[in-house]
């Protein structure tokens, strides 16, 4: 296992969208990403706290947040909210990639704030049968440029033939990327089958 990939499908409401807008992939600290499944401007309040989370252990502790612990502070944000009967609960699956000196690391937080590590997973609609997918896959040989690929694949034969306009965002940590949560090249990223 070299890292881990996140891909996300992103629909847009209109064919005037920018395809960069309505990110769903973001950086949390050098070495850690999330990717939102759900409402965007709820994720994106949980990706500034998350940031803030980072930065504070760094100064703290001078070293980066591990993968579970950044999960499980997310999942504590996100429980907050279904435990308050004053605020409404985030509308958001978060999956969280990082590679720190505990290795590669994917969790997944949903919106009741349970966190989970995984091979592999899905969130979202169409979660279901890419999990089928997903299952028949020995991640234990799949390299993150394969990982790739196939999470393309999935997404493109999962995808709703209702939206009209999409494409996907990936985003990855690994050794290809020193570490570090960038965005897959759009080179690497192969088209998605819009066939679909």
């Amino acid at each position: 296992v070299d890292g881990v990939v996140v891909v996300a499908e992103k629909v847009h409401g209109s064919r005037m969208m920018e395809p960069s807008s309505g990110q769903r992939c973001h950086a949390v600290d050098k070495q850690a990403g999330v990717c939102i499944a759900g409402h965007l401007p709820d994720g994106r309040s949980l990706v500034t706290d998350l940031r803030q989370d980072c930065a504070e252990e760094r100064a703290n502790f001078d070293t980066p947040m591990r993968g579970a612990a950044l999960a499980h502070r997310l999942g504590s944000r996100m429980h907050q909210n279904t435990a308050n009967g004053w605020y409404r609960p985030y509308g958001v699956s978060m999956l969280v990639a990082s590679y720190s000196d505990d290795g590669p690391q994917l969790q997944v937080v949903d919106p009741s704030g349970t966190a989970l590590g995984y091979y592999a997973c899905a969130v979202g609609h169409g979660k279901t049968v890419a999990k089928t997918h997903l299952e028949k896959i020995d991640f234990a040989t799949v390299t993150c440029r394969e990982a790739v690929a196939k999470a393309v694949e999935i997404i493109s034969e999962v995808h709703e033939a209702k939206h009209k306009t999409w494409n996907i965002e990936a985003a990855w940590v690994c050794d290809e990327s020193k570490h570090k949560f960038v965005h897959v090249p759009a080179d690497l990223l192969p088209p998605p089958n819009t066939k679909a």
